[in-house]
Formats: structure tokens, sequence, C-alpha cells
């Protein structure tokens, strides 16, 4: 066969193959400490789902890549022509701290005042969100249908079964120290596994209990 024959035959993937296979994900970030304009960095595919405008980021800065800490303004897909970006390293923030209205106001602030954007987002968001001092893990437990039966059979100590009626009159999740103030014990009943001399034994209560994390966090809107 001639080339000219094998020529009739296109083998090449369809254009918006090819687009959608050269497409990638580009976080425009402002630093605090470092370049007054905003820089362009590649979001890699594992925080493709985290990276959001109004979050903070770590990502590489200079030519020793020091990590620095700032704020994702914008996102964008883009095709065509590559330059080289460094990569997003890190995602510090579980949600984003402003809301794209605020992006757009702090924006317009820095302009007006001639300053940076960084500066304006730090002014704007808390301290104490930026330091995630306002952050915790809350444990919360509820009653298991496994510990319901357990007490059912008397399979319980007298504290663990106290435990159990107490999570069984609560419809809402509650903490740890709330049951042993209530019942009036050490978190013994409620711990994972309760010790023997001869090995750990599962609590018939833990699996009674879901334990759930709770975060408690801020942002501005």
């Amino acid at each position: 066969m001639s080339t000219e024959q094998r020529s009739l035959f296109d083998t090449a993937p369809p254009a918006w193959e090819a687009d959608a296979a050269d497409e990638r994900r580009v976080a425009t970030v402002v630093l605090s400490f470092g370049p007054p304009k905003p820089l362009d960095y590649l979001v890699p595919e594992a925080l493709r789902e985290q990276v959001q405008p109004g979050c903070r980021v770590r990502v590489p800065l200079g030519g020793r890549n020091r990590e620095v800490i700032g704020y994702c303004v914008d996102l964008a897909d883009q095709t065509g022509p590559r330059r080289p970006l460094k990569e997003v390293s890190e995602v510090v923030d579980r949600r984003s701290l402003l809301s794209p209205a605020m992006l757009r106001l702090t924006r317009w602030m820095a302009e007006h005042y001639m300053c940076g954007w960084a500066q304006v987002l730090d002014a704007v968001v808390p301290s104490p969100v930026r330091g995630q001092a306002g952050t915790r893990m809350v444990t919360l437990l509820t009653l298991s249908l496994e510990a319901l039966a357990a007490r059912e059979q008397g399979k319980l100590s007298a504290k663990q079964a106290e435990v159990v009626d107490f999570l069984a009159a609560h419809q809402e999740p509650v903490t740890p120290d709330q049951i042993t103030t209530a019942v009036g014990c050490s978190l013994a009943p409620i711990s994972p596994r309760t010790r023997s001399r001869s090995r750990p034994i599962k609590s018939p209560t833990l699996s009674a209990a879901a334990w759930r994390r709770s975060p408690r966090c801020g942002g501005v809107d």
C-alpha cells in the first residue's frame, strides 16, 4: 500500500479529544510575602477537587522552591501551548475562606488603595481563622443496634448499660464528656477498647457508639 493510500485512513484522534487531553487546570495565587503580582501554578490531578478560589494553598517560590502560603484567587482550565509552571504543593484550608463577592471586593480595594491584594486578604480574613485557631475536632457518639442488642441480652456491665440507656434517650449525637457527666463514669465504658490482663477486649458499647468528627471553622462571606 502506498503512502498516498495510507493517508486516506486518518488515525489521529478527533480534535476535541486532543484538546481534552491537553487541558490543564491553572490556579492564580497571590502571596503575602513575595512578588506583588499574581502567580500561576499548575493544579495536580490529586488536588483538583480541593483547590478552590478563596482557599489558601502552599506553593513553591523562587529558584530554591521555598514553600510559601498564598491565596488562590482564580481557577482556569487552559489548553494550547504549555508554558512551564510549578505545581501547587498542598491545600491549607478544607473550605474556601472567601466568597467570590469578597474576592471581587478585596481586588477592588487593592487597586483603589494601591496595595497588595494579599495584604487586603490578610486584613479581611480574621487572624484566628488564618491560624486555624478557630478549628477544632469534636468527637460525637450515637447508639448502634449492636450495642442496643447487647444491652437487651445483658452482656454489658452496669456502667456500660447506663451509657447505652443515655445514648438511647438522645436522638442527637452527644460528646464523651456529656456521657461521663450524666452517667458519672470515666471514659472507660465508652473507650474503643477495654483492657483485660490477657488481651484487649473490644467494648460492646463502643461498637454502639459511632465516632464522628465535626470540624468547626470560619470564613468570610
